[in-house]
């Protein structure tokens, strides 16, 4: 599906409650005077780059471009025929690091609202909830007609968006390969009893630096504040009941 249909696995549905709600954010005092306090940098990155930035969005855009061309090498510094600014290298990295307040300012503020929440992340939260509903026995593995495995393939909004509806998210920027793991388990003791482990795998750039398994960096465990009262220690993983969590999830249909 184009991208603006798409609101299972993206977050650029048109929505005009949501959209409005994101305008309101982003225009608060606090981002007003945020913009206004590095005016000159605005002006400056904005002649450099060609276009105007004089937005949180477009600040945060501008400074996710020169992230992702420094991590390959390529600094505009190196070839711009007018260099009014005298950029450097150096000097570029400090751009970034004062970019980097945008970034932050976007990324731990667009997914707060309970609108924004229910629009962007709730679809495929219910999609989840539901599959594990369905699910008649994962101790039965002779029943080929059972999905074991289920795979979901988006971008870091969808996934800092899923994560800020669960209030688990860090606020730390979305790496690369990011993986949310929802996993699905059955009581021995009591076969009517499922529980719902939730693991966040945000380091798989140690895998690409290394073949050492040392270096290995396994998933995080997510205990989910709204299941708190009902969580369960299970050889060191919290598990949320199925009935908690799906009634957790449902809340944002």
């Amino acid at each position: 599906l184009p991208p603006n249909e798409d609101s299972l696995l993206r977050t650029k549905k048109p929505c005009p409650k949501a959209e409005s709600e994101r305008q309101s954010t982003f225009s608060s005092p606090s981002m007003m005077t945020l913009l206004a306090q590095h005016k000159d940098l605005l002006r400056e990155v904005s002649a450099v780059g060609g276009y105007k930035v004089n937005e949180i969005l477009e600040a945060d855009r501008f400074h996710e471009n020169l992230v992702i061309e420094h991590e390959n090498n390529y600094y505009w510094s190196d070839h711009l025929t007018n260099n009014t600014y005298n950029w450097t290298r150096n000097y570029e990295n400090e751009v970034v690091r004062m970019l980097k307040d945008f970034a932050y300012a976007r990324w731990n503020n667009e997914w707060n609202s309970t609108l924004t929440k229910r629009v962007r992340a709730g679809e495929l939260l219910v999609t989840i909830g539901d599959n594990f509903h369905q699910k008649k026995s994962v101790l039965d593995l002779e029943n080929d007609d059972q999905n074991k495995l289920v795979l979901f393939s988006s971008h870091d909004t969808k996934v800092a968006s899923i994560l800020a509806a669960l209030d688990v998210w860090n606020g730390i920027f979305i790496p690369y390969s990011t993986s949310i793991i929802f996993e699905l388990h059955q009581s021995v003791a009591n076969q009517t009893d499922f529980y719902v482990s939730v693991r966040y795998y945000n380091e798989t750039m140690s895998l690409l630096k290394t073949n050492s398994s040392a270096d290995f960096k396994d998933s995080y465990a997510l205990s989910l504040p709204d299941c708190a009262q009902q969580t369960l220690q299970i050889d060191g993983q919290p598990m949320c009941p199925l009935e908690r969590f799906n009634e957790i999830v449902r809340s944002f249909q």
